[in-house]
């Protein structure tokens, strides 16, 4: 059984389609479902299984039929206590849960079940999910109330030469996760400006090599970051120009952090 850890908020809807089916997991019936209610606990320890070396191996391919079904984790979440563990749980493994978020996004079959689903499901909004005998995938959704906050993890520490690096070589994906941004996803904007971050000649040296080796990703993300409306306006509030972008990171799906070199020639 393989652990995806998402960010969730929508309730268990019934799809039929030639590829995939999604159904309510509350009810038990004769086409295989979940035969019981899960736990509380069993959640927790997908998340904690979630990793990059399971998301691959875990998400069923579009081509195979399979089944998605939906598990509203309101249902499971029924006290302060379990609140404060599920958001402890997510905050520790949000890189995880970003890599999976980004895998689920790239099978059509699982993307277009979410976008049907009648709670207005987003990927944001997955918390976990998990593949069933290779030929169901769970999905579990917490629909977060706006007066609650969300666990929103913020940049582990000041970022270094070092992350700066990590952020410009996953430049393909964060510019794919930016794509599907909907027009009504909220979002938090930050900037960072890397050039005190390059400090000695090695961290240039690494930098530069970084922007080379991601030239064509990073055209990709400054082009999906400035045809975003939102995104382009608070690009022009800081008077930076498409070309001074080096790189960007979204954040728990609400917060994208935008790296930029003002003087930076395009």
């Amino acid at each position: 059984m393989k652990g995806f850890a998402f960010l969730a908020a929508a309730a268990v809807v019934t799809l039929s389609s030639p590829a995939a089916f999604a159904q309510d997991t509350t009810r038990k019936e004769a086409r295989g479902e979940v035969s019981k209610a899960p736990s509380f606990a069993h959640v927790l320890s997908l998340i904690e299984g979630s990793n990059a070396m399971t998301a691959r191996a875990g998400v069923a391919k579009a081509e195979t039929r399979f089944r998605i079904d939906f598990v509203d984790l309101s249902t499971l979440v029924t006290n302060e206590a379990d609140e404060k563990l599920l958001k402890e749980a997510l905050l520790k493994y949000a890189e995880a849960i970003k890599r999976l978020r980004a895998e689920l996004s790239q099978n059509p079959v699982v993307v277009k079940a979410i976008e049907n689903h009648p709670q207005n499901v987003m990927l944001r909004d997955i918390m976990i999910s998990e593949t069933i005998n290779g030929g169901r995938l769970v999905i579990y959704f917490w629909k977060l109330d706006a007066a609650r906050s969300e666990p929103r993890p913020e940049m582990s520490n000041t970022p270094t030469a070092a992350s700066v690096v990590s952020v410009l070589n996953n430049s393909q994906s964060t510019a794919g996760a930016v794509g599907r941004l909907g027009v009504a996803t909220p979002l938090r904007i930050d900037f960072v400006d890397v050039r005190p971050l390059l400090a000695s000649e090695s961290d240039r040296n690494m930098f530069n090599d970084a922007m080379a080796k991601n030239e064509d990703a990073i055209k990709y993300l400054r082009e999906e970051l400035w045809k975003n409306p939102r995104i382009g306006k608070a690009l022009r509030g800081r008077d930076l120009k498409i070309g001074n972008i080096v790189g960007a990171e979204l954040l728990a799906g609400e917060r994208l952090v935008i790296y930029f070199w003002k003087n930076l020639k395009s």
